[in-house]
Protein backbone atom coordinates (compact mmCIF):
# COMPACT_ATOMS: atom_id res chain seq x y z
CA UNK A 1 0.00 0.00 0.00
CA UNK A 2 0.94 3.45 -0.83
CA UNK A 3 1.05 6.54 1.43
CA UNK A 4 1.62 10.08 -0.26
CA UNK A 5 3.96 12.32 1.44
CA UNK A 6 0.56 14.69 1.86
CA UNK A 7 -0.86 11.69 3.75
CA UNK A 8 1.97 10.81 6.08
CA UNK A 9 2.42 14.24 6.41
CA UNK A 10 -1.42 14.66 7.94
CA UNK A 11 -0.96 11.60 9.93
CA UNK A 12 1.89 12.95 11.70
CA UNK A 13 0.19 16.10 11.74
CA UNK A 14 -2.98 14.36 13.21
CA UNK A 15 -1.22 12.11 16.22
CA UNK A 16 1.20 15.47 17.50
CA UNK A 17 -1.95 17.50 17.90
CA UNK A 18 -3.69 14.70 19.67
CA UNK A 19 -0.63 14.51 21.62
CA UNK A 20 -0.60 17.98 22.30
CA UNK A 21 -4.92 18.30 22.60
CA UNK A 22 -4.90 17.71 26.66
CA UNK A 23 -5.82 20.53 29.04
CA UNK A 24 -3.91 23.61 30.01
CA UNK A 25 -4.72 25.99 32.34
CA UNK A 26 -5.42 29.77 31.28
CA UNK A 27 -7.28 31.54 34.31
CA UNK A 28 -4.71 31.98 36.60
CA UNK A 29 -2.21 32.63 33.54
CA UNK A 30 0.64 30.12 34.70
CA UNK A 31 4.30 30.60 34.89
CA UNK A 32 6.21 29.54 31.99
CA UNK A 33 3.67 29.43 29.65
CA UNK A 34 5.86 29.68 26.40
CA UNK A 35 7.29 26.36 27.89
CA UNK A 36 5.13 25.07 29.17
CA UNK A 37 2.82 21.65 27.60
CA UNK A 38 -0.30 20.14 27.97
CA UNK A 39 1.08 17.12 28.51
CA UNK A 40 0.00 15.26 32.22
CA UNK A 41 2.97 14.80 34.65
CA UNK A 42 5.83 12.06 33.94
CA UNK A 43 4.73 8.62 35.50
CA UNK A 44 7.56 8.96 37.67
CA UNK A 45 6.82 11.91 39.63
CA UNK A 46 10.24 13.57 38.31
CA UNK A 47 8.46 16.66 37.13
CA UNK A 48 6.44 17.31 39.97
CA UNK A 49 5.62 19.79 41.11
CA UNK A 50 4.31 22.29 38.50
CA UNK A 51 6.12 20.30 35.50
CA UNK A 52 9.45 21.13 36.35
CA UNK A 53 11.48 22.47 33.64
CA UNK A 54 13.63 25.02 32.22
CA UNK A 55 12.22 28.04 32.66
CA UNK A 56 9.51 26.42 35.02
CA UNK A 57 8.82 30.00 37.30
CA UNK A 58 9.26 32.38 34.52
CA UNK A 59 6.33 35.24 35.00
CA UNK A 60 6.76 35.92 31.39
CA UNK A 61 4.50 38.81 32.64
CA UNK A 62 1.95 37.00 34.28
CA UNK A 63 -0.08 39.04 36.98
CA UNK A 64 -2.43 37.27 39.06
CA UNK A 65 -3.59 39.52 41.44
CA UNK A 66 -6.54 38.17 44.06
CA UNK A 67 -8.05 39.68 46.86
CA UNK A 68 -8.54 37.80 49.59
CA UNK A 69 -12.26 36.05 50.33
CA UNK A 70 -12.97 37.36 46.14
CA UNK A 71 -14.34 34.85 43.88
CA UNK A 72 -11.59 33.73 41.57
CA UNK A 73 -12.09 32.15 37.64
CA UNK A 74 -10.74 28.83 36.33
CA UNK A 75 -10.66 28.15 33.01
CA UNK A 76 -9.03 26.23 30.52
CA UNK A 77 -8.35 25.48 26.85
CA UNK A 78 -7.40 22.15 24.63
CA UNK A 79 -9.69 19.03 23.49
CA UNK A 80 -8.84 15.73 25.37
CA UNK A 81 -10.71 16.17 28.57
CA UNK A 82 -10.87 12.48 29.22
CA UNK A 83 -14.31 12.47 30.19
CA UNK A 84 -13.75 15.08 33.05
CA UNK A 85 -12.77 13.78 36.86
CA UNK A 86 -11.68 15.37 39.84
CA UNK A 87 -9.67 18.90 40.49
CA UNK A 88 -8.09 20.77 43.14
CA UNK A 89 -6.55 24.22 43.33
CA UNK A 90 -4.38 24.60 46.55
CA UNK A 91 -1.72 27.10 47.67
CA UNK A 92 2.17 27.94 48.35
CA UNK A 93 3.72 30.46 49.88
CA UNK A 94 6.72 30.73 47.39
CA UNK A 95 7.33 31.78 44.00
CA UNK A 96 9.66 28.66 43.50
CA UNK A 97 8.16 25.41 45.06
CA UNK A 98 9.84 22.54 44.78
CA UNK A 99 9.31 18.62 45.65
CA UNK A 100 9.27 19.46 49.23
CA UNK A 101 6.90 22.48 49.47
CA UNK A 102 3.47 21.93 50.93
CA UNK A 103 0.38 23.25 48.93
CA UNK A 104 -2.48 23.47 50.75
CA UNK A 105 -6.02 23.06 48.92
CA UNK A 106 -8.48 25.65 48.79
CA UNK A 107 -11.13 24.09 46.64
CA UNK A 108 -11.99 20.69 45.53
CA UNK A 109 -13.82 19.41 42.49
CA UNK A 110 -15.26 16.07 42.23
CA UNK A 111 -16.13 14.84 39.02
CA UNK A 112 -17.07 17.28 36.15
CA UNK A 113 -13.76 18.75 36.22
CA UNK A 114 -12.44 20.14 33.72
CA UNK A 115 -15.20 19.54 31.70
CA UNK A 116 -18.65 18.83 32.81
CA UNK A 117 -21.04 16.52 30.68
CA UNK A 118 -18.45 15.13 28.55
CA UNK A 119 -18.34 11.26 28.08
CA UNK A 120 -14.63 11.22 26.37
CA UNK A 121 -13.27 14.16 24.60
CA UNK A 122 -14.54 17.02 23.17
CA UNK A 123 -15.38 17.00 19.11
CA UNK A 124 -14.04 19.94 16.85
CA UNK A 125 -11.88 21.63 19.50
CA UNK A 126 -7.99 22.36 18.85
CA UNK A 127 -5.58 22.26 21.70
CA UNK A 128 -6.08 26.76 21.77
CA UNK A 129 -9.82 26.35 21.76
CA UNK A 130 -11.27 27.72 25.52
CA UNK A 131 -13.13 24.96 26.84
CA UNK A 132 -16.82 25.81 27.64
CA UNK A 133 -17.21 25.20 31.12
CA UNK A 134 -16.00 27.67 33.97
CA UNK A 135 -15.26 27.48 36.94
CA UNK A 136 -14.56 29.30 40.61
CA UNK A 137 -12.76 29.30 43.46
CA UNK A 138 -11.97 31.69 46.76
CA UNK A 139 -8.86 32.17 48.43
CA UNK A 140 -9.93 32.27 51.89
CA UNK A 141 -10.33 35.34 53.72
CA UNK A 142 -7.77 34.35 56.99
CA UNK A 143 -5.06 33.35 54.42
CA UNK A 144 -2.12 35.40 54.45
CA UNK A 145 -1.71 38.42 51.89
CA UNK A 146 1.74 38.46 49.58
CA UNK A 147 3.51 36.32 46.67
CA UNK A 148 2.10 32.73 46.33
CA UNK A 149 1.52 30.34 43.82
CA UNK A 150 -1.88 28.71 42.72
CA UNK A 151 -1.81 25.00 41.73
CA UNK A 152 -4.49 23.06 39.54
CA UNK A 153 -4.15 19.43 39.60
CA UNK A 154 -6.16 17.16 37.87
CA UNK A 155 -6.92 13.43 37.85
CA UNK A 156 -8.54 12.14 34.78
CA UNK A 157 -11.86 10.55 34.34
CA UNK A 158 -10.76 7.76 31.37
CA UNK A 159 -7.65 6.61 29.78
CA UNK A 160 -4.36 6.62 31.02
CA UNK A 161 -3.89 7.09 35.07
CA UNK A 162 -2.60 10.23 35.27
CA UNK A 163 -2.20 13.45 36.84
CA UNK A 164 -2.12 17.03 35.33
CA UNK A 165 -0.73 20.08 37.15
CA UNK A 166 -0.32 23.81 35.97
CA UNK A 167 0.83 26.30 38.29
CA UNK A 168 0.17 30.29 38.33
CA UNK A 169 2.10 32.88 40.05
CA UNK A 170 -0.06 35.23 41.96
CA UNK A 171 0.16 38.10 44.36
CA UNK A 172 -2.50 38.05 47.11
CA UNK A 173 -4.29 41.36 48.48
CA UNK A 174 -6.50 42.62 50.78
CA UNK A 175 -5.24 41.77 54.34
CA UNK A 176 -4.99 42.85 57.46
CA UNK A 177 -1.99 43.96 59.62
CA UNK A 178 1.18 42.01 60.23
CA UNK A 179 0.30 41.16 63.74
CA UNK A 180 -2.15 39.21 62.56
CA UNK A 181 0.38 37.06 60.75
CA UNK A 182 0.50 34.18 63.67
CA UNK A 183 -3.53 33.56 63.37
CA UNK A 184 -3.18 33.40 59.20
CA UNK A 185 -0.39 30.88 59.53
CA UNK A 186 -2.80 28.75 61.78
CA UNK A 187 -5.74 29.17 59.01
CA UNK A 188 -2.92 28.16 56.22
CA UNK A 189 -2.00 25.22 58.05
CA UNK A 190 -5.66 24.05 59.18
CA UNK A 191 -5.62 22.88 55.09
CA UNK A 192 -5.88 19.75 53.96
CA UNK A 193 -2.32 19.06 51.59
CA UNK A 194 -2.61 18.56 47.95
CA UNK A 195 -3.79 15.32 46.84
CA UNK A 196 -0.89 13.63 44.91
CA UNK A 197 -1.63 9.79 42.96
CA UNK A 198 -0.34 8.29 39.73
CA UNK A 199 3.11 9.93 39.85
CA UNK A 200 5.10 6.45 41.21
CA UNK A 201 4.10 7.96 44.78
CA UNK A 202 2.42 4.05 45.58
CA UNK A 203 -1.26 5.88 45.22
CA UNK A 204 -3.48 5.41 42.55
CA UNK A 205 -6.96 6.57 40.71
CA UNK A 206 -9.76 3.87 39.42
CA UNK A 207 -10.22 3.76 35.78
CA UNK A 208 -13.52 5.06 34.82
CA UNK A 209 -14.63 6.94 38.03
CA UNK A 210 -14.33 9.94 39.37
CA UNK A 211 -11.79 10.61 42.12
CA UNK A 212 -13.22 11.11 45.66
CA UNK A 213 -10.67 13.40 47.40
CA UNK A 214 -9.55 11.51 50.52
CA UNK A 215 -9.80 15.07 52.07
CA UNK A 216 -11.27 17.63 50.07
CA UNK A 217 -11.33 20.11 52.56
CA UNK A 218 -14.11 22.71 53.41
CA UNK A 219 -14.84 24.09 49.77
CA UNK A 220 -16.43 20.68 47.65
CA UNK A 221 -17.99 21.49 44.46
CA UNK A 222 -19.39 18.01 43.60
CA UNK A 223 -20.82 17.36 39.71
CA UNK A 224 -24.75 15.79 40.67
CA UNK A 225 -26.15 12.72 40.21
CA UNK A 226 -22.50 11.26 39.83
CA UNK A 227 -22.72 7.20 40.02
CA UNK A 228 -19.21 6.77 39.22
CA UNK A 229 -17.40 8.39 42.68
CA UNK A 230 -14.32 6.11 44.17
CA UNK A 231 -11.98 7.10 46.01
CA UNK A 232 -8.08 5.99 45.46
CA UNK A 233 -6.09 2.86 45.74
CA UNK A 234 -2.99 1.76 47.03
CA UNK A 235 -0.69 4.10 49.60
CA UNK A 236 -2.36 6.87 50.17
CA UNK A 237 -1.83 9.86 51.99
CA UNK A 238 -3.54 10.15 55.01
CA UNK A 239 -4.43 13.83 56.71
CA UNK A 240 -2.88 16.87 58.67
CA UNK A 241 -4.31 19.42 59.51
CA UNK A 242 -7.85 20.33 60.74
CA UNK A 243 -8.98 19.33 57.55
CA UNK A 244 -6.21 16.39 56.91
CA UNK A 245 -4.23 15.17 54.09
CA UNK A 246 -0.83 14.71 54.36
CA UNK A 247 1.70 11.69 54.18
CA UNK A 248 0.65 9.27 56.84
CA UNK A 249 2.96 9.89 59.74
CA UNK A 250 4.35 7.53 62.56
CA UNK A 251 2.03 8.11 64.72
CA UNK A 252 -0.79 7.42 62.18
CA UNK A 253 0.55 4.34 60.60
CA UNK A 254 -0.42 2.10 63.53
CA UNK A 255 -3.99 3.05 63.37
CA UNK A 256 -4.17 3.00 59.67
CA UNK A 257 -2.57 -0.32 59.51
CA UNK A 258 -4.86 -2.12 61.72
CA UNK A 259 -7.79 -0.53 59.68
CA UNK A 260 -6.34 -1.66 56.35
CA UNK A 261 -5.95 -5.11 57.62
CA UNK A 262 -9.68 -5.39 58.41
CA UNK A 263 -11.21 -3.18 55.80
CA UNK A 264 -13.34 -4.75 52.90
CA UNK A 265 -12.46 -2.14 50.78
CA UNK A 266 -8.76 -2.55 50.30
CA UNK A 267 -6.97 0.30 51.79
CA UNK A 268 -8.05 3.82 52.01
CA UNK A 269 -7.94 5.77 55.04
CA UNK A 270 -8.12 9.30 55.80
CA UNK A 271 -7.39 10.93 59.54
CA UNK A 272 -9.82 13.88 59.75
CA UNK A 273 -11.17 16.43 61.95
CA UNK A 274 -12.99 14.59 64.93
CA UNK A 275 -16.79 14.94 64.66
CA UNK A 276 -16.45 16.16 68.24
CA UNK A 277 -15.15 18.53 70.54
CA UNK A 278 -12.74 15.40 71.63
CA UNK A 279 -9.29 15.52 70.12
CA UNK A 280 -9.58 11.49 68.84
CA UNK A 281 -8.58 11.06 65.72
CA UNK A 282 -11.22 10.00 62.89
CA UNK A 283 -10.74 7.36 60.53
CA UNK A 284 -12.64 7.72 57.25
CA UNK A 285 -13.01 3.89 55.40
CA UNK A 286 -14.77 4.21 52.10
CA UNK A 287 -15.92 -0.18 52.52
CA UNK A 288 -17.87 0.80 49.13
CA UNK A 289 -16.51 3.44 46.29
CA UNK A 290 -19.14 6.58 48.33
CA UNK A 291 -20.27 9.40 47.27
CA UNK A 292 -19.54 11.31 50.22
CA UNK A 293 -21.52 14.94 49.62
CA UNK A 294 -20.68 18.66 51.68
CA UNK A 295 -23.66 18.54 53.32
CA UNK A 296 -22.80 15.05 54.84
CA UNK A 297 -19.07 16.14 55.62
CA UNK A 298 -20.66 18.84 57.25
CA UNK A 299 -22.66 17.34 59.40
CA UNK A 300 -20.50 15.19 60.28
CA UNK A 301 -17.96 17.29 61.39
CA UNK A 302 -20.47 19.14 63.38
CA UNK A 303 -21.67 16.11 65.60
CA UNK A 304 -25.17 16.59 63.05
CA UNK A 305 -27.51 14.87 60.43
CA UNK A 306 -26.33 11.37 62.14
CA UNK A 307 -26.58 8.66 59.23
CA UNK A 308 -29.40 5.80 61.29
CA UNK A 309 -30.43 2.69 60.28
CA UNK A 310 -32.36 -0.32 61.96
CA UNK A 311 -32.16 -4.01 61.80
CA UNK A 312 -28.81 -4.79 62.30
CA UNK A 313 -26.05 -4.67 64.46
CA UNK A 314 -22.41 -6.01 64.59
CA UNK A 315 -21.33 -9.27 65.67
CA UNK A 316 -17.89 -8.99 64.82
CA UNK A 317 -17.65 -12.16 62.68
CA UNK A 318 -17.88 -9.88 58.64
CA UNK A 319 -21.06 -8.96 57.50
CA UNK A 320 -24.60 -8.71 58.36
CA UNK A 321 -27.66 -6.35 56.10
CA UNK A 322 -29.59 -3.74 57.67
CA UNK A 323 -32.08 -0.94 56.38
CA UNK A 324 -31.20 2.80 56.22
CA UNK A 325 -33.68 5.94 54.92
CA UNK A 326 -33.82 6.16 50.90
CA UNK A 327 -32.93 9.80 51.07
CA UNK A 328 -28.99 8.71 52.41
CA UNK A 329 -28.72 6.83 49.70
CA UNK A 330 -24.75 6.95 48.95
CA UNK A 331 -24.15 7.82 52.73
CA UNK A 332 -21.81 5.55 54.56
CA UNK A 333 -23.92 4.67 57.54
CA UNK A 334 -22.87 2.85 61.02
CA UNK A 335 -25.12 -0.57 62.55
CA UNK A 336 -27.11 0.12 65.61
CA UNK A 337 -24.24 -0.98 67.50
CA UNK A 338 -21.67 0.79 66.17
CA UNK A 339 -19.29 -2.51 65.47
CA UNK A 340 -19.84 -2.13 61.40
CA UNK A 341 -20.30 0.39 58.63
CA UNK A 342 -21.86 0.03 55.24
CA UNK A 343 -23.10 2.55 52.15
CA UNK A 344 -27.06 3.24 52.13
CA UNK A 345 -28.15 1.64 48.60
CA UNK A 346 -30.93 3.12 46.56
CA UNK A 347 -33.49 1.10 48.06
CA UNK A 348 -32.89 1.55 51.59
CA UNK A 349 -30.92 -1.58 51.86
CA UNK A 350 -27.02 -2.03 53.75
CA UNK A 351 -24.86 -4.20 53.78
CA UNK A 352 -22.36 -3.78 56.58
CA UNK A 353 -18.31 -5.01 57.18
CA UNK A 354 -17.04 -5.18 60.27
CA UNK A 355 -14.84 -1.85 61.17
CA UNK A 356 -11.37 -1.89 61.92
CA UNK A 357 -10.02 -3.01 65.53
CA UNK A 358 -9.80 -0.66 67.88
CA UNK A 359 -12.73 1.91 66.48
CA UNK A 360 -16.16 2.19 66.18
CA UNK A 361 -18.54 3.83 63.76
CA UNK A 362 -19.88 6.93 64.43
CA UNK A 363 -21.95 9.52 62.27
CA UNK A 364 -20.51 7.17 59.19
CA UNK A 365 -16.89 7.50 59.85
CA UNK A 366 -14.50 5.07 61.85
CA UNK A 367 -13.77 6.75 64.91
CA UNK A 368 -10.98 5.44 67.23
CA UNK A 369 -12.15 3.91 69.97
CA UNK A 370 -12.11 6.29 73.07
CA UNK A 371 -11.48 4.66 76.81
CA UNK A 372 -14.00 6.48 79.52
CA UNK A 373 -12.57 7.68 82.36
CA UNK A 374 -14.10 7.57 85.83
CA UNK A 375 -15.00 11.09 86.39
CA UNK A 376 -11.96 12.52 89.32
CA UNK A 377 -13.37 13.14 92.47
CA UNK A 378 -13.94 16.72 93.36
CA UNK A 379 -11.66 17.81 97.00
CA UNK A 380 -13.08 20.89 98.14
CA UNK A 381 -10.83 22.01 101.19
CA UNK A 382 -11.87 24.62 103.68
CA UNK A 383 -10.74 24.66 107.48
CA UNK A 384 -7.68 21.98 106.66
CA UNK A 385 -10.66 19.21 105.96
CA UNK A 386 -10.70 17.35 102.44
CA UNK A 387 -14.29 16.25 101.06
CA UNK A 388 -14.96 13.76 98.36
CA UNK A 389 -17.78 14.61 96.19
Amino acid sequence: MHFSAATVAAAVFGFSAYANAHIIMTSPVPYGKSTLNNSPLSPDGSDFPCKLRQGAFDTEGADNEMRLGDPQKLEFEGMAVHGGGSCQVSIAYTRNPDKDTKFKVIKSFEGGCPARNVDGNIQGNTPTTPLPDKYNFTIPADLQTGEATIAWTWFNKVGNREMYMNCAPVTLTGGNSKRDEPVKRDALDSLPDLFVANVGNGCNTADSTDLVFPNPGNDVEKKPNDQSFAPPQGNCQSGSGSSGNSSSSSSESSSTSAAQSSSASGGVFVTAAAPSSSAASVTVNPVNPVTFSTATRAAATAGTGVPTVTGSSGNGNGTSTGSCSKDQAGQTVCSADGKQIGTCNVDGSVVFGDVADGTVCEKGYQVAARSVRAPRAHVHRRHGHSHNF
